[in-house]
């Protein structure tokens, strides 16, 4: 019976482990595509403030790309799933501030999970020792 419970809560923990691990791994995309959209946010914010046609580098990753802007006050937005749509630069801003705190919040939710799971792998653990203590004194 004490060999049962002791594998059964191995598995538990493995399995938590496992979840933490989907978790982190969420919350460091979650990082990676927030820096992103602000990257995004502040050329947008930069846009605003220009007048006439401009040309500016924009950062694509590790390359600049020389372009020339003549329209400030539209951009095109990704709306997801292969559709893009042409929206005002104030839309395009509220519309990437909203994502970014949304990301933010589920980034929040994520961390929560996980620290729930720390704390559930704690007493896992300290179980898996009792078990250890009690098989000892059989």
């Amino acid at each position: 019976m004490t060999e049962e419970r002791y594998n059964e809560t191995l598995a538990k923990i493995k399995a938590l482990q496992a979840e933490l691990e989907d978790i982190l791994t969420s919350v460091y995309a979650i990082d990676r595509d927030v820096a992103l959209n602000q990257e995004v946010l502040k050329v947008v914010e930069a846009m605003a403030g220009l007048e006439g046609e401009r040309e500016m580098l924009i950062h694509l990753g590790p390359v600049l790309l020389k372009a020339k802007i003549a329209d400030k006050e539209h951009v095109y937005f990704d709306l997801g799933g292969g559709l893009i749509s042409e929206v005002k630069l104030e839309e395009a801003k509220e519309k990437l501030t909203k994502a970014i705190a949304d990301m933010l919040a589920a980034r929040a939710k994520l961390l929560a999970r996980a620290a729930a799971i720390r704390s559930e792998i704690e007493k896992l653990i300290s179980e898996v020792r009792k078990i250890g203590q009690e098989e000892a004194k059989s």
